[in-house]
């Protein structure tokens, strides 16, 4: 029975994921909300990482450490970041070389809670009728009239 249930699991995320990915393309920065049903968000992130922490401190030299967070993982600061884009710096492309960027698009679907005070005191809400934009309605048609909102 809990084999047969990983199984389904499985299977319905593997379903899942393709309307993930249509529903982010579509609402990315948005919310859709189905009113008394549930709410779909898509946020993107980004991060960046050392792809090679000993090279970059070799690089670095004595700088390494002001320059470079050091966790469990190795996190360069906003300094290095600048130094990796700066045009007149001749080591930028080797800084570049040696970081990661990861950049990220977050689909939740979840139940509708209606904003409140305590919650969202700070954000205004734009409603958006989903039948006015055309490439939503290609992603979520069956979602028609259905509120978008901008958070």
């Amino acid at each position: 029975m809990a084999w047969g249930l990983v199984r389904r699991i499985d299977e319905l995320e593997a379903q899942l994921k393709p309307l993930k990915a249509e529903l982010g393309a579509a609402l990315e920065g948005h919310s859709l909300v189905v009113p008394k049903v549930c709410r779909v968000s898509a946020v993107r992130s980004s991060s960046v990482s050392l792809a090679d922490a000993e090279k970059m401190q070799q690089l670095l030299g004595e700088r390494f450490a002001d320059l470079v967070e050091q966790s469990v993982s190795y996190k360069p600061s906003e300094k290095l970041l600048q130094m990796s884009s700066d045009g007149d710096d001749p080591w930028a492309p080797a800084y570049r070389a040696l970081l990661r960027v990861r950049n990220t698009l977050a689909v939740r679907i979840g139940p509708e809670v209606k904003p409140d005070s305590t919650t969202h005191s700070s954000r205004r809400y734009l409603h958006v009728v989903a039948y006015a934009l055309q490439p939503f309605e290609q992603a979520v048609g069956y979602f028609l009239g259905v509120g978008l909102v901008k958070v």
